[in-house]
């Protein structure tokens, strides 16, 4: 059974058991699973029951539509009639008397030709969002895997990194500072090398120095660095300096 069952008694209406059968044309809009698209409904309705029962009758029609065509796309309108017309023509019980039902004849769901390019465009929009959104969780649960089972510690990064290069044990060597490092950063136990120290005790220091004192101060650090022989030290702190 599908749709309202209004009370008889509200309408103070007795059903006789072959009561006449009444129908009332109904075009409608009824909205479709893409907003703003709506499908046009056209049947007739039918019921046999008292006339009063007309507005229930095509409530119940509209309201078992609606439930159905909210899952179509305006694209699918064929598909749409074809299954919403065999529920309605099966028919609902109207009212409390068994006898009393309603159905729908005649029924047609039909789309606006000029929004099927528009629903056209929305459909493949949603499934180009649906896509990115699935890369994008796929994206997020590889994260938190090689967060929390794979960068815990040295061994385990170890053996996912060789579960990837063939197990070639001659190479692992090679790669170990760099896992170590990976493990220290993702568990939040690397220390800050010490040109951030540097940089950010000086930054503290002298907070109200404009850009270009500051930057004038790291390359005068950096000279004296680099006349003691600290060549590498010395340029990360200039480009440091250069970002800051």
């Amino acid at each position: 059974m599908w749709g309202h069952r209004p009370k008889a008694a509200l309408l103070g209406t007795v059903v006789p058991a072959a009561a006449a059968v009444h129908r009332s044309p109904l075009t409608c809009p009824v909205p479709s699973e893409l907003a703003h698209f709506d499908f046009t409904l056209t049947c007739t309705v039918a019921w046999n029951s008292a006339p009063e029962w007309q507005a229930a009758a095509r409530n119940t029609v509209v309201s078992h539509a609606v439930g159905v065509l909210h899952g179509y796309s305006p694209l699918d309108a064929s598909r749409a009639e074809t299954q919403l017309a065999a529920e309605l023509a099966h028919g609902s019980q109207l009212g409390d008397e068994p006898d009393a039902r309603v159905w729908a004849e005649g029924v047609s769901v039909t789309a606006e030709p000029h929004l099927l390019e528009l629903a056209q465009q929305r459909a493949n929009h949603l499934r180009h969002q649906q896509i990115l959104d699935a890369k994008h969780e796929v994206e997020r649960a590889e994260l938190r895997y090689l967060k929390g089972s794979v960068f815990t510690d040295l061994a385990s990064a170890s053996l996912w990194w060789l579960r990837r290069h063939d197990y070639d044990v001659r190479q692992l060597g090679g790669v170990l500072p760099d896992l170590e490092r990976a493990v220290a950063v993702i568990a939040g136990t690397e220390s800050p090398g010490w040109v951030d120290l540097i940089g950010d005790a000086f930054d503290a220091l002298t907070p109200d120095l404009n850009q270009n004192r500051r930057y004038a101060i790291h390359k005068r650090l950096a000279e004296i660095l680099a006349s003691l022989d600290r060549s590498e030290e010395a340029t990360a702190l200039l480009v440091r300096a250069q970002k800051g």
